[in-house]
């Protein structure tokens, strides 16, 4: 019961983390959240330092992780 527990919680941290994304003008975007890890798939050629840092500071308040524990990768 507790392992469900969890998955359900990282499905809506990977449905929150996808929707701000969306919001924030990104296309389209994927996330997956496990424990202790989260990647963050963007549909771009290439993130700025800036778009960088806007994901990665959204994607720690959702999950609470450390940016160490988190990756962003762009795919265009």
């Amino acid at each position: 019961d507790e392992r469900r527990i969890e998955l359900t919680r990282f499905t809506e941290q990977e449905r929150a983390i996808e929707k701000l994304l969306v919001a924030k003008g990104f296309e389209d975007a994927a996330a997956f959240v496990q424990e202790g890890t989260a990647t963050i798939v963007v549909k771009k050629e290439k993130l700025t330092d800036e778009e960088i840092a806007r994901i990665l500071e959204m994607a720690m308040r959702q999950t609470g992780q450390e940016a160490s524990n988190i990756k962003i990768i762009p795919a265009g």
